[in-house]
């Protein structure tokens, strides 16, 4: 019980010390810095996640859960994408 109540006292005075006002307002910052980097990026490249029809790219858990799918009726070949639907001929 000592062990557990020092280790708690340690997390404490670890967390008293690294969540200050100023290090919370610099992550703030460093995150909303690279939210407009990204999207200064897509904006340059064109990459968005619609298509210029409207439809989305792509949609993270469809494809995990269409991949699972696949790999569990052991079609392992279709589970290959790239980036913008399934490799040609797959389908």
């Amino acid at each position: 019980m000592y062990r557990m109540a020092e280790a708690l006292a340690k997390l404490t005075r670890f967390e008293v010390w690294f969540f200050t006002e100023r290090r919370i307002r610099l992550f703030g910052s460093g995150v909303l810095v690279a939210y407009a980097i990204s999207l200064a990026a897509r904006l340059y490249w064109h990459d968005w996640l619609l298509q210029e029809n409207g439809k989305p790219l792509c949609t993270d858990f469809g494809t995990i859960w269409v991949t699972g799918i696949l790999r569990g009726r052991t079609i392992p070949r279709r589970c290959t994408t790239t980036r913008h639907g399934w490799l040609p001929g797959e389908v």
